[in-house]
């Protein structure tokens, strides 16, 4: 399998997401599902915390297990707790809401762990990169040869799902288009 610069993999990934095992479970079905048949991939797992370097080592064991992997790097973005909060007003479980509303919102400790972890791969020598989530899994055997192909083949800055939403007044929201869960980002000044 070949090395290229095309494309990587960044993973944003939570602490909890790590102890849970729910990363460790995607991390399987994408490596279990034959990548590619071609080319090899660096990993960039971007963390809002790391506290157990049992479990890192764990699932970087498992990634390198895969001939399809290239590297793994974790980075520990070790967010402060006051920026660390994901709380919605509307939400069922017993969060609790911020005293102060962080810049970046509510849900900051999503928002700054992808703002931070996409300002670091702009830094890597990489054409595009995928980001992936925990809560995705792939569909498809080759699943990367076909992004792989799209990402070498298209012109594009961002490509990925919007968020649709599950809520009635979601299409009035500030957050109506953004991109959820899987994209492609050009490595490019425009894109930055």
């Amino acid at each position: 399998m070949e090395n290229q610069k095309e494309l990587c993999i960044f993973f944003v990934v939570t602490e909890n997401e790590i102890n849970s095992g729910a990363f460790e479970s995607c991390i399987s079905t994408y490596l279990d599902q034959t990548p590619s048949l071609k080319y090899k991939s660096d990993f960039f797992i971007f963390c809002n915390k790391i506290n157990t370097e049992k479990k890192i080592t764990k699932i970087a064991k498992l990634i390198k297990g895969s001939e399809f992997v290239n590297s793994i790097q974790f980075i520990n973005l070790d967010l402060d707790q006051n920026l660390d909060c994901f709380w919605y007003p509307w939400s069922t479980k017993a969060t609790i809401k911020p005293g102060e509303k962080p810049r970046l919102g509510y849900t900051s400790g999503a928002n700054e762990l992808f703002y931070r972890s996409i300002k670091e791969m702009f830094k890597k020598d990489y054409k595009n990169f995928l980001m992936l989530e925990s809560d995705t899994k792939p569909i498809k055997e080759n699943w990367f040869d076909l992004i792989f192909d799209y990402a070498s083949q298209n012109n594009f800055e961002i490509a990925g799902s919007t968020y649709k939403g599950a809520a009635s007044w979601h299409k009035n929201s500030e957050y109506k288009d953004h991109i959820n869960g899987v994209a492609i980002y050009k490595n490019s000044n425009k894109t930055k």
